[in-house]
């Protein structure tokens, strides 16, 4: 802990440091005849400098191409364990690339800042000016950004990295939780199998709240021999109907094609995976091609119901209720799921994916939960710089404001000005933040995912960027509240008084 707040007043020590040189610089070479000379207001914005916007374009697409070069990096099998991507020249991995693109591509895009931001606050405005009441408030609001791309560039961009930075790990957690769910539901495609109910379990499940719901599976005995085997392996053969229990299983691969056959963990160990078997049952032989699922229970066997199918023709089963696919409420902790199988007569009953689902959504819940609440002081950070920045501004603005009283505006549509204004720089600054955090998010995820058939596909949490737009368009709004008052009260002589 000492340790790390150590490095933490280290950088941050150095990078006001280093941030305060060039200003430093700038005002040193002001000579003092020039300093007392009286300031006019500019009649243009300033000429953007050629080498800032230079500087600002190459790193931008230097920093995109590493932040994609990270993301579409795949992972390879390095003695028969899979590893994620590196680059071979450095040893690096992609990952670090992935970071340090991203941070190049964020310098960039606060030196282009200037370029970006005004002309959005202003037309954000003009779309603003169309609500009745906001009309000359937010054209004027939009028009002031514009006009003085400096300041408002400087002001939104202290927003900005705030709402980069929650918005990357925002989205990130979601995309990170989706493709978990996505590998976990292909891993654990149902909640439960159970096989052997007794008349009372199948009334529990049937009335048990934490069950959604049950699909019944045809259930007959019969044994299954490999092409090279004398003997044959009884097994317990399970039938299920895709096309009726399609809800019931959270992965379409659960179902065994025609002419396969799924087998438990120890039946993979007689029968083997990928060779051609000999099923016998209901008196009648067919041959399937064997394949593992971990998920069913010990020596029982599924093979799936499909109209035209010869295996669904040569079997007959019963159905009598003992054998069942369970699809459990979601949200339910290891606790209620593990009492619900305790509460059941039958041994032959696995829960494996309801409890890996359960387990994961809490392990991210509380992942992100604490990354939420640790990201929560940036944006008081950045509303805090909002805040200075604004209330510096009103000191340079007091002619400004002077003159719209003089021309008959009120105080009270002077202070709606210079708030409209915040939240259009809020507005800018989290349509520009929200884009970079969906890309840095994604690559973040996908370089890190190791194995190559793993899709990593972009997943917003609406409801969660939703409450971080609120939150940061109120705190503009906070923070644009006593720099308003106070230029609202600038009396028009004093302050057009030279």
């Amino acid at each position: 802990m000492s340790r790390a707040a150590a490095v933490g007043l280290v950088v941050g020590v150095g990078m006001t440091t280093f941030a305060s040189v060039w200003p430093a610089v700038r005002a040193g070479r002001v000579s003092p005849m020039a300093a007392l000379a009286p300031v006019g207001l500019a009649a243009s914005a300033p000429r953007f400098p050629t080498v800032r916007l230079l500087a600002g374009i190459l790193m931008a697409a230097v920093g995109l191409a590493m932040v994609l070069w990270a993301g579409l990096s795949t992972g390879e099998e390095i003695d028969g364990t899979l590893e994620p991507a590196t680059v071979a020249v450095l040893g690096l991995p992609m990952v670090v690339v992935g970071v340090l693109g991203a941070m190049t591509m964020f310098l960039g895009a606060l030196l282009l800042a200037r370029l970006v931001i005004p002309p959005l606050v202003g037309w954000l405005g003009a779309v603003l000016s169309h609500v009745p009441g906001l009309g000359m408030v937010a054209r004027l609001a939009g028009e002031n950004a514009r006009q003085v791309p400096g300041r408002t560039a400087a002001t939104a961009s202290a927003l900005l990295i705030g709402v980069t930075l929650v918005s990357t790990f925002t989205i990130g957690a979601a995309t990170a939780e989706r493709l978990l769910y996505d590998e976990l539901d292909e891993s654990f495609p149902v909640d439960g199998i159970a096989v052997g109910l007794s008349e009372a379990d199948q009334e529990l499940l049937a009335e048990d709240s934490r069950v959604e719901s049950t699909a019944e599976l045809g259930i007959a005995e019969g044994t299954l021999t490999g092409a090279d085997q004398q003997e044959s392996e009884p097994v317990t053969v399970l039938v299920a109907d895709p096309q009726s229990h399609a809800d019931m299983v959270r992965h379409s691969d659960f179902y065994p094609e025609p002419g396969e056959i799924s087998m438990s963990a120890d039946t993979v160990g007689q029968m083997g995976v990928g060779s051609s078997l000999t099923l016998e049952a209901e008196g009648q032989s067919i041959t399937v091609t064997g394949r593992e699922d971990f998920g069913l229970p010990q020596g029982t066997t599924l093979i799936s119901a499909q109209e035209g199918s010869e295996t669904w023709a040569a079997l007959d089963p019963a159905t009598d209720g003992t054998a069942l696919i369970v699809r459990l409420q979601d949200g339910l902790s290891m606790g209620q799921i593990a009492n619900l199988a305790g509460q059941l007569e039958s041994e032959e009953v696995i829960f494996d994916g309801a409890p890996s689902h359960a387990s994961m959504v809490g392990f991210v819940d509380i992942l992100l939960g604490i990354v939420l609440r640790l990201l929560g002081a940036a944006i008081v950070v950045a509303v805090i710089g909002v805040s200075n920045t604004l209330s510096l501004s009103v000191l340079e603005r007091r002619r400004e404001g002077a003159l719209l009283r003089a021309v008959g505006m009120s105080r009270r549509a002077v202070a709606r000005t210079i708030s409209v204004e915040a939240i259009l720089m809020a507005a800018a600054a989290l349509i520009v933040g929200s884009a970079l955090g969906a890309l840095f998010g994604w690559a973040g995820v996908a370089s890190v995912a190791p194995r190559p058939d793993w899709v990593v596909t972009l997943e917003i949490p609406w409801l969660r960027m939703g409450a971080v737009w609120l939150a940061a368009l109120a705190a503009a709004l906070l923070a644009a509240w006593l720099p308003a008052r106070r230029m609202s009260k600038v009396r028009p002589a004093q302050g057009l008084a030279a």
